[in-house]
């Protein structure tokens, strides 16, 4: 509601006094979704979860929480009274959740778990079409498009005559999603079996997650079509210049404001809204899905 919102309301209030839903309610609905079949326990989103006193109960049946309200002071009181569960509170609007409820529909570069709001901004920057804000026009296709949709493009080489007549033929055919709950919602769903945990996980500095971003091929060729790029500036994160005089001569330089990293400081100031560390030298979890097609030779 949007009085909630205002001001004047106390979260504390809230919290102390208002009444929130026994755990029978929960095992119900939960019952009901395995007994006709339903149950994908991956996130969960509580709307207006006010200062989190249903969040919490969620925890412990599904991978990812995510409470939304649109009050921010009842977020913070959330985010206080539950800092230790891992739950993300994200203020915003249950009519509009494109910024904090994140788009799986792809998932083809990177995650930052610790802040699933920056899933739709990694997504528009990779993937995306624009050719001013986005890479995605920049890579390399179709190679990029068959990485992005986790090599289902490639067919079952088992089926294919020309193996069979040249190589003798390959067997046992397998595909293996390293994704977790983040497989792409627009590809075709994989069996429970062939989905795995993530593999391919680091814990870096925000500054060598720059680093990484200037690795991409399509950050080449995109500077090859707009030069003046590089000479950007962008004055976000100022602190950020006495980091970079203090860092060693062959640490990454945080400085500019080329298109990689105004989008680097876009996912610094999703971490920081979400209360998480945002400074260069600071520590954030990175992962990368992985597709393997395995088959054995006949």
């Amino acid at each position: 509601m949007a009085t909630f919102a205002k001001k004047a309301f106390s979260a504390s209030i809230y919290s102390t006094f208002r009444p929130t839903y026994p755990k029978r309610l929960f095992q119900e609905v939960y019952e009901y979704h395995n007994a006709i079949g339903s149950g994908s326990w991956n996130v969960a989103v509580d709307l207006g979860c006010g200062t989190g006193q249903a969040t919490y109960q969620l925890k412990d049946n599904f991978s990812s929480v995510i409470g939304v309200d649109p009050s921010q002071s009842m977020i913070d009181a959330a985010r206080e009274k539950h800092r230790e569960l891992g739950i993300n509170f994200c203020q915003g609007k249950s009519e509009d959740l494109r910024s904090t409820v994140p788009d799986n529909s792809t998932y083809g570069e990177m995650r930052l778990p610790e802040y699933p709001s920056t899933t739709p901004l990694i997504t528009a920057y990779a993937q995306g079409k624009d050719l001013l804000t986005s890479l995605g026009p920049y890579f390399e296709r179709p190679g990029r498009t068959i990485l992005e949709n986790m090599l289902t493009d490639v067919p079952d080489p088992t089926l294919l005559e020309g193996v069979v007549k040249v190589r003798g033929g390959l067997s046992h055919f397998e595909r293996r999603y390293y994704a977790g709950t983040y497989y792409p919602t627009h590809l075709p769903p994989p069996s429970p079996t062939q989905v795995k945990p993530v593999e391919m996980q680091m814990i870096m500095r925000w500054r060598d997650v720059l680093g990484y971003l200037k690795t991409w091929s399509s950050l080449q060729n995109f500077h090859e079509h707009f030069p003046n790029d590089l000479r950007r500036v962008d004055e976000r994160f100022p602190e950020d210049k006495a980091d970079n005089q203090t860092s060693l001569r062959t640490d990454v330089d945080v400085s500019g404001g080329d298109i990689a990293v105004r989008f680097w400081k876009d996912l610094r100031e999703e971490a920081k809204k979400s209360g998480g560390k945002y400074g260069v030298d600071e520590l954030v979890s990175v992962e990368w899905p992985i597709a393997l097609l395995l088959a054995k030779k006949v």
